[in-house]
């Protein structure tokens, strides 16, 4: 090819719509292009191929020794703000790799595709020349001698304003050491200011003034300091105007902003923070309502204590949350710290359902908490991933201002064999086991430390292959918000829909509203009489069947039952790490069955965690592992959800049974007929290979490239094949060891493959 084009650089200012940028020049590898950013004022931005950007070579081209003789495109990871600066240069290797071989035959490709580069070279080094300081050919200076006078001028520019400033201060330096020893008067009015903030409606306010206040009592409190060394700087004031100038100065600011602090201040206070880990239940009598909270800790700011909490208020209204201690009916002034935090209090009254509850915590100056987050009913959780951290143990980061901000991580003592909850025991996200009859209601619930028992006591059916149902986990509707910004990504939960971005694929029904709740399987497939069962057989899961074998078995049970689908695995991914603030599953929770077996005789059988509670691990290699109450979620043998294929490279999903997600298809299928075309992709075709990054969107957690461990990232093993339908396995088999786990994705096998070790589970939705 030739070098036609001149250009090695080219600029875009972003309209924020798009995320493609065109490169109208040759270049011949993909990492020869480097993209720069650039936000308002903020410093430029070096990103990073493959992780903030990728690039596509022009449609015209092939790969090949040549490259990308007719340009191609940058297409950036996340949409760029409005008025964006985007700039794509050429940079190559100053380089010749080109080798000859003597009386070899002439490698002409070759030695055009050197002469380009060598070109590409020139007009690389003419672009830096371009932005560098000329001097006339006839001039007798050097060009560092002329920015050396550039930046003197600056210098003598910066030295006169000084000086102006200087001597417009002077005629008042006679009364600065008056002004700044009153300042020692100020030291007595501390002990007024201390603890007396002006009162706020939300706790982001109080922070804010907190700061504030901070601040001005540190002021206060080195008044002396500040007025011994003015008294220096006004003595000195007859020698250097410059330093008296600008000491007085600083002495009146100081004194000013004293004054005016403590009369702001004067006899007022600040709230409390909000309560933590609030929950609401309601009886099955419907009278019955039981709250419980943990109550807010003290604000201690720099060793002083700010606010000291006196009691929390309960309070009451019909149909609408109280906005104050007087908008409704007190229910309960409770003085004893966290005597809620276990034991529930309860109150009873008629259609329970129609009374809203809050919080209203109160500091011993009386001041209350008014942060709209002490509503009882409504909360909202969230973290981010710091991808470009590879520690698996402190790269989620919890996000000021949600509920989880202090709450302590859950993890398996394995030492004592003995799960910790952390501050997520009573977590109002938590599913629930129970007997789900094949028509949908609910037989009775089941007791989550010992599934042979129900709620009441008595003896279950979870072994009876004769009971008209499955054991399952019920789940209620949460509501999810994930994306990306650079290298972190987002995710957010709550109950109610917060803003268009939180969704619940999982119970969103074909006219747009929202199920009650979604069922997952306590057990993996068993096969009775030709239909998939979740119960506790004593038998090894289903295995060795193809995608619409599984299927088939799953939708004998009746309408609304399926194998699980992929909406439902990845929210349950996403809410692993909400509580264990860790990537690495395993670590966190345990290895599952990972003893190495070759065949199904090597499985678990169902019902061998049934009295290990809702989490359960080990670091041995044979045990199962329980999570959210669910038996072997990895290890033992993978498990095939519906509504992720991967198609000639490119992720396809469908996230609803309905067409509600956008898709067109009403069902799931093995071919992507009626699919999401998500545009996404992973990086390579990997085998056994540990995930270091994910995509993150409304589409979930897709595998996106493996360059990991069995220790760092992800810690969890992917599989991809980029030609022909390749259908999603999750959760790794007993033969996977430390590739097994909550993140583990393959998507190297074909809907139609019938492996000893792939298999589906149950579930069950009404949407």
């Amino acid at each position: 090819m030739t070098v036609s084009n001149q250009k090695s650089k080219v600029e875009y200012t972003a309209n924020g719509t798009s995320k493609n940028f065109e490169v109208p020049f040759y270049f011949i590898r993909k990492k020869d292009l480097v993209v720069y950013r650039k936000i308002g004022e903020a410093p430029k931005e070096l990103l990073k191929q493959d992780i903030d950007y990728s690039v596509n070579g022009s449609a015209a081209d092939k790969q090949s020794e040549t490259g990308y003789p007719n340009g191609g495109t940058v297409v950036l990871a996340e949409m760029p703000l409005n008025g964006t600066k985007i700039t794509i240069m050429r940079v190559v290797e100053l380089t010749q790799l080109t080798d000859y071989q003597e009386a070899g035959t002439f490698p002409a490709e070759l030695h055009e595709q050197a002469l380009d580069k060598l070109t590409m070279q020139i007009q690389q080094l003419a672009e830096e020349i371009d932005r560098a300081v000329k001097i006339d050919v006839f001039s007798e200076s050097q060009p560092s001698e002329l920015i050396d006078k550039v930046e003197s001028l600056y210098e003598i520019k910066d030295h006169l304003v000084t000086l102006s400033n200087d001597i417009a201060a002077i005629n008042t330096v006679a009364g600065a050491e008056a002004e700044l020893l009153a300042l020692h008067g100020k030291l007595a009015e501390l002990v007024a200011v201390y603890g007396k903030l002006p009162q706020v409606q939300t706790v982001s306010d109080a922070v804010n003034d907190v700061v504030l206040c901070a601040a001005e009592i540190a002021a206060i409190k080195d008044a002396p300091n500040q007025a011994a060394a003015a008294n220096a700087s006004a003595s000195a004031a007859l020698v250097s105007q410059q330093q008296s100038a600008a000491s007085q100065t600083e002495a009146k600011q100081s004194e000013l902003k004293a004054a005016a602090y403590a009369e702001r201040v004067r006899s007022e206070g600040i709230p409390m923070s909000i309560i933590e880990q609030k929950r609401i239940s309601i009886d099955a009598d419907g009278r019955t309502v039981r709250l419980w909270w943990k109550d807010p800790r003290d604000t201690i700011i720099d060793g002083y204590v700010i606010a000291s909490w006196n009691a929390t208020v309960i309070v009451k209204k019909q149909g609408a949350y109280p906005e104050d201690i007087d908008d409704g009916v007190i229910v309960a002034t409770v003085a004893d710290r966290d005597s809620h935090l276990d034991d529930a209090l309860t109150d009873t009254q008629e259609n329970a359902a129609a009374w809203k509850y809050r919080a209203f915590p109160r500091s011993v100056n009386g001041v209350y908490c008014l942060d709209k987050r002490n509503c009882f009913g409504v909360w909202v959780y969230g973290y981010y991933i710091d991808e470009a951290a590879p520690v698996t143990s402190t790269r989620v980061h919890k996000i000021e201002g949600c509920d989880n901000y202090f709450y302590e991580r859950a993890y398996m003592d394995f030492e004592n064999n003995r799960f910790e909850w952390g501050d997520w025991r009573n977590a109002p996200f938590l599913p629930r086991p129970c007997m789900l009859k094949r028509n949908g209601e609910v037989a009775y619930y089941l007791d989550p430390n010992d599934y042979g028992k129900k709620a009441d006591g008595t003896a279950s059916d979870v072994a009876n292959s004769a009971f008209d149902g499955n054991a399952m986990m019920e789940w209620n509707t949460v509501f999810m918000k994930k994306y990306r910004d650079r290298n972190r990504i987002y995710v957010f939960f709550s109950n109610v829909k917060q803003d268009s971005g939180f969704e619940c694929f999982s119970t969103l029904k074909s006219d747009g509203t929202y199920a009650e709740h979604f069922y997952t399987p306590i057990y993996e497939g068993n096969l009775v009489d030709n239909v998939m069962r979740s119960l506790s057989l004593n038998a090894v899961a289903q295995s060795g069947t193809t995608a619409d074998q599984e299927a088939a078995y799953a939708e004998a049970n009746g309408a609304g039952w399926t194998t699980t689908v992929w909406a439902d695995e990845d929210l349950i991914t996403a809410l692993f790490v909400l509580m264990f603030e860790n990537t690495d599953s395993q670590a966190a929770l345990g290895n599952g069955n990972i003893n190495g077996g070759t065949s199904a005789a090597a499985f678990l059988p169902t019902g061998s965690g049934n009295q290990k509670g809702m989490f359960w691990g080990s670091t041995a290699n044979n045990q199962c592992v329980k999570v959210f109450g669910m038996e072997n979620w990895w290890g033992n043998r993978w498990r095939r959800p519906n509504g992720v294929l991967l198609i000639e490279g490119i992720y396809h999903v469908k996230m609803t049974r309905s067409t509600a997600d956008g898709s067109t298809a009403t069902g799931y299928n093995r071919t992507g007929a009626g699919y999401i075309n998500t545009g996404l992709t992973t990086e390579g075709d990997y085998n056994a290979a540990y995930i270091s990054r994910v995509h993150a969107g409304k589409y979930g957690f897709l595998a996106a490239k493996a360059a990991g461990s069995s220790t760092t990232f992800y810690a969890d093993g992917h599989w991809s094949a980029r030609t022909g339908t390749r259908m999603l396995l999750r959760g790794g088999d007993c033969s996977n060891g430390a590739l097994c786990g909550a993140f583990a994705f393959t998507v190297d096998g074909l809907p139609a493959s019938a492996v000893w070790s792939f298999g589906a589970s149950l579930s069950y939705r009404n949407s």
